[in-house]
């Protein structure tokens, strides 16, 4: 018969000492209660509806995956004639959406709604430039994560208007436009919000002042406002060139804006000081539920490329990526998410 095996002492204190200081959990949500105050803002997720397809759809599960291995669950939202492609291998769970156009399914929001709270998900992943805040608050309501910046931080950052004016807020330089001047005016009782700047409502009558509807008007804010030629007439809800026309002088602009009009219907529209030589900084961010937001990454997208690297002068570089932060935490922003900012070429 085997004697029992000798335990050294000083292993048992060791082991002791190691048992008192970490404790053991029964799973990750007794983790979470105990060293969590705010559950409301450390839920766990387990299930995720991925509302998105093709390589943002492979590129968000691989990179959880690759850490996380099988912890979560994914759900992938597709159509039947997406059903061949490869990426949906990776999913734990197919669902079916309408087929056709994209607002027939991944930017339809009241269709990823309906799926997700009919497949009891904890979260919902809309892949990039997902930029509707109907879908946010839609899934708040229901208690489902929105995995990216809450509804209002959504609105305030991709309403050319409103992200211009609140940037104005909070010292941010601005390039000479029919909103100049333009700020909210904060009566110290905002409501602290969750990611740790105070709420900004932007009332309609301030919008509106940053606006012009008509060719006249236009000329007229040109002289009040001190913007002279070249300048930009632009649509509040235009994006990736739609929208935006360059005038050189009063005819070009009579003509431009009725193109600009044309192109974005319905959308209030603005003008800006045309920047000559500008480059385009992009300030990546990441912020948590406490009010916490850090530069990652800044980037010069000027000409796009595999390469960015941004060869903005350290300190300038420094003073954009503190601007982005604070305009971030001014309107609550939490999760990853881009600032963009321009350069004017005579500052450097």
């Amino acid at each position: 018969m085997k004697s029992p095996r000798k335990i050294d002492e000083s292993s048992a204190l060791c082991s002791k000492y190691v048992d008192q200081k970490h404790p053991v959990f029964k799973d990750i949500d007794d983790f979470v209660k105990q060293f969590c105050e705010d559950n409301t803002k450390a839920r766990r997720i387990r299930k995720i509806l991925v509302a998105a397809n093709g390589i943002a759809a492979v590129n968000f599960i691989k990179s959880i995956r690759q850490f996380l291995m099988q912890h979560f669950y994914f759900v992938c939202l597709t159509t039947e004639h997406e059903i061949q492609s490869e990426y949906l291998k990776m999913a734990d769970q197919l669902i079916f959406s309408p087929a056709g156009l994209n607002t027939n399914n991944c930017a339809n929001v009241h269709e990823i709604v309906e799926q997700a709270t009919r497949n009891n998900v904890d979260a919902v992943w809309a892949g990039h430039a997902s930029e509707n805040p109907q879908l946010p608050e839609e899934l708040n309501k229901r208690n489902i994560v929105f995995i990216g910046p809450p509804s209002k931080a959504v609105f305030a950052l991709s309403d050319k208007i409103t992200s211009t004016i609140i940037a104005q807020t909070v010292k941010i330089p601005t390039i000479e436009w029919t909103g100049s001047g333009l700020i909210v005016e904060s009566s110290g009782e905002g409501k602290e919000k969750g990611g740790g700047g105070n709420e900004l409502e932007i009332s309609k009558e301030l919008y509106l002042k940053a606006c012009i509807s008509t060719v006249e008007d236009g000329l007229l804010s040109m002289k009040e406002k001190n913007i002279s030629y070249p300048v930009m007439i632009k649509s509040s809800k235009g994006c990736n060139g739609k929208g935006t026309r360059k005038c050189v002088n009063d005819e070009e602009f009579c003509l431009n804006f009725a193109s600009v009009q044309e192109e974005v219907p319905g959308s209030l529209i603005y003008l800006m000081k045309f920047m000559v030589d500008a480059r385009r900084i992009q300030v990546q961010l990441i912020g948590d539920h406490y009010g916490q937001i850090v530069p990652i990454f800044t980037h010069d997208c000027s000409i796009e490329g595999s390469s960015q690297k941004c060869t903005v002068p350290p300190e300038i570089k420094r003073q954009m990526q503190m601007d982005a932060v604070t305009l971030a935490k001014k309107l609550g922003f939490v999760s990853a998410g881009t600032v963009e900012l321009l350069l004017d070429g005579v500052t450097i």
